[in-house]
């Protein structure tokens, strides 16, 4: 008896080991994913390991790895504004890899509500946002205070965003909650490396004094980033002056603020070597100005909105080796045969976000503009929004993005490994032809890792289509969601979400 109840201790004994290694094992490699960048790496290091030693957290991040979906395009990041919730499945995939992941993002605070209950068609917003804050508060990594305006009080919100240590970005809005927020998003266990200042959605924007709210954290040594949307500003000078001597901020936008852009702008100095810049302004001149202003060699992100044109931005390229990121709004990029400028984009090879929305484009700009696409193949990134682009145009379009996925597909087997990050593709709103959209399944049918996006000006005009689509999305294992626009087409998934 005695033997027995040994021998049945040592057997517990050893399993309980074995059991602790598998555990141990998982929580390392739980830890070596979460420091990896790169989705193919994550996939590499998984398929590498026995299947069976893999815990539902690490299998369910594999599945949404191996696929066109959100994850894949977003890593490490999940963006829930790209997750399709018509698929059940496919949402139980994303919470049970919830251990794994290290941020989760939306802009509609709804969707938090929709990740936990998908099927649930009532979840209470609020609610929802709150119970995942509870749930899973060091994933939420960017939070926007509007979000409290309407039904959350600030108190409660605030106490929300404090248990939220692990963010980087927040949203405040200017209004008499602001400093509230600010207090519980800058306290010592917080790293907020960037502020959105936004006005409200609704009610009265206050004036603040932005140069003593923002002192604390630019004085933190955390502070990279901050962006500021038409807001009212006391004292536009003492803020300009404050920026500009804070040598940890690499990152500056200034969105329909002019005084402030005016007040950067006064000292005929260079301004600090940023390495993104973001600036919208109703002032086209403080454009050219601003571009002689900047430090070119650091740039690594160019973002302008202004009716101007945008021909003069493209001349500067060449003396920025280290810009991937380049977003042009409104305005016109000119004519080809009106500018040598436009050469520099067409033989610019190192961009891998292009951004070109409410652009008015000459014909013979758009097809240099598709040129260039047609000789690039460094993309990861297309949002090709122009201003009056009809169904016509929309198939030469359609044709270039088909021979752009084709090229990313052609590279990625070259170089023997997956795309590290997917091509996503934004052609914005405008009136698509079912003969573009057949165009554009056929390239995505043959690729891997290429997301569309799009929204019809009209919301009827694919409808005599939807059942074709679907058909082909489904007989090619392609995820395809055209419930709500923007409307998705992804390339085949390797899983099938019922």
């Amino acid at each position: 008896m005695v033997k027995t109840r040994a021998t049945t201790r040592a057997k517990a004994k050893r399993a309980w080991r074995a059991a602790a290694a598998v555990i141990d094992l998982d929580g390392a490699v739980i830890a070596i994913v979460q420091c990896l960048d790169r989705a193919d790496d994550v996939v590499a290091l998984l398929e590498a390991l026995p299947h069976a030693s893999l815990g539902t957290p690490l299998t369910a991040l594999l599945d949404l790895l191996q696929e066109p979906g959100p994850l894949a395009h977003t890593w490490p990041e999940l963006l829930l504004d790209n997750v399709s919730f018509r698929y059940p499945s496919f949402v139980e995939h994303i919470l049970q890899a919830m251990p794994v992941l290290l941020s989760v993002r939306t802009a509609h605070r709804n969707l938090f509500g929709c990740l936990l209950q998908p099927t649930d068609s009532n979840v209470d917003a609020p609610d929802g946002f709150l119970e995942f804050v509870a749930t899973y508060p060091r994933t939420v990594t960017h939070v926007d205070a509007a979000w409290q305006e309407d039904d959350i009080d600030c108190s409660v919100f605030c106490d929300a965003l404090r248990r939220c240590t692990r963010l980087t970005t927040v949203h405040v809005v200017a209004n008499a909650h602001a400093a509230a927020v600010l207090a519980a998003v800058t306290t010592p266990a917080h790293r907020v490396t960037a502020l959105y200042i936004t006005k409200p959605s609704s009610g009265v924007m206050e004036a603040l004094d932005w140069t003593s709210l923002l002192r604390p954290w630019l004085a933190s040594g955390h502070a990279r980033h901050v962006t500021f949307f038409s807001i009212p500003i006391v004292d536009v000078d003492n803020l300009a002056h404050a920026l500009l001597r804070t040598p940890s901020v690499r990152s500056l936008g200034v969105h329909y603020n002019d005084a402030l852009l005016r007040s950067l702008l006064a000292r005929n100095v260079l301004l600090p070597p940023f390495e993104k810049v973001s600036v919208a302004t109703d002032e086209p001149p403080l454009l050219p100005r601003l571009l002689k202003r900047l430090s070119p060699k650091t740039l690594t992100s160019l973002s302008l909105e202004g009716h101007v044109d945008h021909s003069e931005t493209l001349a500067y390229l060449p003396s920025m080796p280290c810009l991937n990121h380049l977003s042009l709004t409104r305005g016109d990029l000119g004519d080809l045969d009106g500018i040598s400028a436009l050469d520099g984009i067409l033989a610019w090879s190192r961009l891998q976000r292009l951004a070109i929305s409410c652009v008015y484009l000459t014909p013979t700009t758009l097809e240099a503009v598709l040129s260039y696409l047609d000789g690039v193949d460094s993309l990861q990134q297309l949002i090709l929004d122009v201003a009056e682009m009809d169904a016509m145009y929309f198939v030469s379009v359609a044709q270039t993005l088909g021979r752009l996925m084709e090229r990313g597909l052609q590279s990625a087997a070259a170089a023997r490994h997956r795309l590290s990050s997917p091509l996503m593709l934004d052609v914005g709103e405008h009136s698509f032809s079912i003969d573009g959209i057949r165009m554009i399944l056929d390239a995505l049918a043959k690729c891997k890792c290429v997301c569309v996006k799009m929204v019809p000006v009209d919301g009827t005009e694919l409808e005599p289509y939807h059942d074709e689509i679907y058909a082909f999305a489904s007989a090619h294992h392609m995820i395809c969601d055209l419930t709500y626009p923007p409307f998705m087409l992804c390339s085949p998934t390797n899983v099938i979400y019922e």
